[in-house]
């Protein structure tokens, strides 16, 4: 059971056992989930989120939409800007 806080992306991957782990978790593609946690765009999409709470909630993983909304905050205020 995870129960830390989640203030990145690299939380939430941590938390489900990377990249692996969670496309076969979410039945996606290992390119689709590996392109959400990259330096160039670090945000999971919100379509995948009710998803993503409901297998937290099976693997015992504390995460909530709060967290979401909180990670995507956080992870677009730190990307780099596109000239």
């Amino acid at each position: 059971m995870h129960s830390g806080s989640m203030q990145t992306i690299d939380d939430i991957f941590e938390a489900f056992g990377g990249i692996s782990a969670l496309a076969e978790d979410l039945d996606k593609e290992y390119p689709t989930v590996a392109c959400w946690r990259a330096k160039s765009r670090r945000q999971i999409p919100r379509t995948v989120w009710p998803d993503l709470i409901v297998l937290a909630k099976q693997k015992r993983i504390k995460l909530s939409m709060t967290d979401l909304i909180a990670v995507e905050a956080h992870e677009k205020s730190t990307r780099p800007a596109v000239a």
